[in-house]
């Protein structure tokens, strides 16, 4: 019935109550909400016809506010089925992006002729109404990665009158996508990963070994889905049914139920083939000889304890944690009242407040390059000077001289250690540098990015 509607009136140029008319194609629009099948079809047909309608009386429309509530809904049912793509339901048979791309297009190429047909128009003039048209094909773009046509189409209406060039809404899409075609991707972000969380977030890989496995070989190791783990060029190390959880203290990443742990290649281990009796653990790389070696830790004492009787164990030491003892490189903290760093054997800072993180508390040692102290919200540098973060919050320990923040939108970018921002915060989330890659959040879906060069196409 629309379509012949919509055919009669092009066709003969006849409307007698356009208002009446455009509320009759509205509310049937509105009624396509109780439909299941072919909903989105349905709905981008009826605004392809009241589009239409709208071009050959332009002369006579008075409001837009139905013209934009039909395309923001579209563009919401269209993140809905993106965040449906990148969460888990499994067994669910819940519509996807995927699944939808051809009416995605479709929906690009209705609002794409609409603005075709405004531009054709010589004494058009009304276009700040036409703002949520080109944010909703801004938006479609955007979910395809074709940020050229992004920019071009938002530069098109800023080119409209000063008000349209200053309008703010379109400044920060355009701001973005200019940003995003800057970026260079080592993995493309993809559903299949989500909630990413360095290894070396949660651990310390100070140190060749330790308990005779390589620590540093978990530098590039990421916990994703909560239960899986995939390296920093997108390579599944263990996949998720594995339902790994955390690391251990024998170094090694492990499972839930804490009766397998994984080295660094996603290799399995069964903890009962190598505990004894006594249930000390002893780590065997072969899994077929047991190591001679203790490591003891005895809270009641106070203090840290590692007895090596093999050369394959790392040297350990011995220190008091009645005054917290925290190592990274040349640093060491204590407290004994105020908290004291120490570098070399001098007072480099000290804090009246014991506020700081990121810390394996496992081992005692601070992550990343530099401590950070909560109480200054800042990096303690090797000079003593402390590098503040007032503008930012810092979600992860500094890497390679890097740093993830988020602003006070909530948006989260990159800052070096000279406290410049070289990643502006667009993204929806950041993680820590991994030899100079990270992972990265973005439309909801996860990739790597090349941390250095994308900082130098932006800088450029």
């Amino acid at each position: 019935y629309i379509n012949r509607c919509t055919e009669f009136i092009i066709e003969s140029g006849k409307v007698n109550d356009l208002k009446y008319t455009m509320n009759v194609y509205y509310a049937v629009y509105l009624s396509c909400e109780s439909i299941q099948k072919n909903q989105l079809e349905y709905r981008i047909n009826i605004l392809d016809c009241y589009m239409k309608i709208m071009l050959a009386n332009i002369e006579k429309c008075k409001g837009y506010e139905s013209l934009k509530t039909m395309c923001i809904s579209l563009r919401e049912k269209f993140d809905e089925l993106r965040l449906a793509e990148s969460s888990d339901n499994s067994g669910l048979e819940t519509p996807s992006l995927s699944d939808n791309l051809d009416k995605l297009r479709d929906y690009t190429s209705v609002l794409e002729n609409f603005i075709d047909g405004i531009n054709k128009m010589e004494n058009y003039t009304d276009y700040e109404n036409l703002k949520t048209v080109y944010i909703c094909l801004g938006d479609m773009y955007i979910i395809e990665d074709k940020y050229d046509e992004v920019i071009s189409i938002l530069e098109q209406y800023r080119g409209f009158n000063d008000t349209t060039k200053e309008d703010r809404d379109i400044r920060l899409m355009l701001r973005e996508a200019k940003y995003m075609k800057e970026i260079v991707w080592v993995v493309k972000p993809t559903t299949e990963i989500q909630d990413v969380t360095p290894v070396q977030d949660m651990m310390s890989l100070e140190g060749s070994t330790y308990n005779g496995i390589d620590r540093n070989s978990f530098k590039e190791l990421s916990i994703y889905n909560k239960s899986g783990v995939v390296d920093i060029d997108g390579n599944i190390i263990c996949p998720t049914s594995e339902n790994i959880e955390q690391y251990s203290q024998n170094g090694m990443l492990t499972s839930d139920d804490g009766k397998y742990e994984y080295d660094a290649k996603g290799n399995k281990y069964s903890i009962e083939n190598y505990k004894d009796e006594s249930g000390i653990y002893y780590y065997c790389p072969d899994n077929q000889k047991v190591i001679e070696g203790i490591y003891e830790n005895n809270y009641s004492e106070g203090s840290w304890k590692y007895v090596e009787t093999n050369d394959s164990f790392e040297k350990g030491s011995t220190y008091c944690l009645e005054q917290i003892g925290i190592y990274n490189n040349e640093y060491s903290i204590w407290k004994n009242g105020p908290l004291f760093f120490v570098k070399d054997g001098s007072i480099l800072h000290n804090c009246t407040d014991l506020t700081y993180t990121f810390m394996d508390y496992s081992t005692n040692k601070i992550l990343g390059d530099f401590p950070y102290l909560g109480c200054e919200n800042g990096f303690l540098l090797e000079d003593g000077t402390v590098l503040s973060m007032k503008d930012y919050d810092v979600v992860a320990p500094m890497f390679d001289g890097v740093v993830p923040v988020s602003d006070i939108a909530g948006k989260y970018g990159y800052v070096n250690k000279n406290g410049e921002e070289i990643i502006p915060c667009i993204f929806q989330k950041t993680c820590s540098v991994q030899n100079g890659k990270a992972w990265v959040q973005m439309y909801d879906k996860y990739g790597v990015i090349d941390v250095n060069k994308t900082a130098e196409n932006l800088k450029e």
